[in-house]
């Protein structure tokens, strides 16, 4: 494992020579618990920003820089845990995207002006993650994708350029990222420009708890967060276009509109955040798309699935959505079950009723999107509450 101080050196010393205060740094670059960084090579560069013609728009990251977004242990043994995007936030430094902005202009002759108004020196944001290429020797987690990434780390993105260098850091004060875009004019010599580096502080000194137990899962990092009917899913196209829109006639129209499956399913977990939200109920999300939270009533962890018609799909989807109850309901509800728990999954249209009767003899309550736009189950529409 490769010490992180070397890295956090350079990175501190790069972040003061463009003027953050010493004073942010000092808190920011403090209790690290780990540092992954990447030099990026032109697949992981936007396609406005690089010379070749690949169709990648995302960042990959392989090899041990996999063990920065998930555990390790059960990366490997049950990567289909994480195929789907999930919400991954990221802090970032005004003056790094201003200084990135001057270097696209100046070495690469492209204005990156995105006339940054506010006043503090950390811009919150976030951007998403998975796992892909699932079932090859060669998975990899996959970082970013346009139309879901926040607009600050976007325009992180549209100002990095080939060989640049994107630097992630998790501290214990956080729960988000620090991540830090470092031209590649300012370490063209430097050690860490020909490598990817997944490092964790050699000294117990600098990061407490920095590894877990092999028997335990880092739930640090997969912890729920608590969201509304505003906020869940809030990366989603749709809430991305009109943060202010809480229309049901709206959500009900793109779910029969949209083609493309990560936005359908987006649309129904904000379709059944509002009913549960209307019924009274505390929502979370990550790593589960929906867990519902009542006084006096059975925690509801929902897991959604979209679905395309065939019936290898529909197996899919139902063995995905049964493993990841049955995970997130041993690894990250614990402190949400003192009523019990219930699991419901979730798909867009009815399956077999042999699915069905399958998820049933687990106890697990299965309902589904009917045509017209209504959560029903077996018994009709689907009521929360006791």
């Amino acid at each position: 494992m490769n010490d992180a101080r070397p890295v956090i050196t350079k990175v501190r010393n790069y972040l003061e020579s463009i003027g953050v205060p010493k004073k942010v740094l000092d808190y920011e670059l403090s209790n690290i618990k780990a540092v992954l960084v990447l030099n990026l090579p032109s697949v992981c560069i936007l396609k406005e920003n690089r010379p070749t013609s690949s169709k990648q728009t995302h960042i990959h990251v392989t090899g041990d820089g996999m063990g920065f977004f998930y555990d390790r242990m059960t990366l490997h043994k049950n990567p289909e845990l994480f195929a789907n995007d999930s919400r991954e936030d990221v802090i970032l430094f005004k003056k790094n995207l201003i200084d990135l902005e001057e270097i696209a202009v100046q070495k690469n002759g492209m204005e990156r002006n995105l006339q940054i108004l506010d006043k503090d020196d950390i811009l919150e944001s976030y951007t998403v993650k998975k796992v892909g290429r699932i079932g090859t020797p060669g998975i990899q987690v996959q970082i970013s994708k346009k139309r879901l990434d926040d607009r600050w780390f976007m325009h992180l993105r549209k100002c990095l350029f080939t060989n640049d260098v994107l630097v992630f850091i998790k501290t214990e004060k956080r729960d988000a990222d620090i991540v830090v875009g470092i031209p590649h004019s300012y370490i063209e010599s430097d050690s860490i420009r020909n490598m990817t580096i997944f490092a964790e502080p050699e000294s117990e000194e600098q990061s407490l708890g920095a590894v877990s137990n092999n028997s335990e899962i880092e739930s640090n990092i997969n912890n729920p967060r608590s969201v509304n009917y505003g906020s869940i899913a809030r990366f989603a196209p749709n809430d991305e276009q009109d943060e202010n829109s809480s229309s049901i006639t709206d959500l009900t129209a793109s779910i029969k509109t949209r083609k493309k499956r990560t936005q359908r399913h987006q649309d129904i977990v904000k379709l059944i955040a509002l009913d549960l939200e209307r019924e009274g109920y505390s929502l979370y999300e990550n790593p589960m798309d929906c867990l519902a939270i009542k006084d006096k009533e059975p925690a509801l962890l929902f897991e959604i699935k979209t679905l395309d018609g065939s019936t290898s799909d529909e197996k899919k989807q139902v063995q995905k959505a049964f493993s990841q109850l049955f995970y997130y309901e041993e690894f990250n509800t614990r402190e949400y079950n003192k009523n019990g728990i219930k699991k419901i999954a979730v798909f867009e249209s009815r399956i077999s009723e042999e699915h069905i009767i399958f998820f049933e003899k687990n106890n697990i309550k299965v309902a589904w999107i009917n045509e017209k736009m209504h959560l029903v189950d077996t018994k009709g529409l689907v009521k929360f509450s006791s």
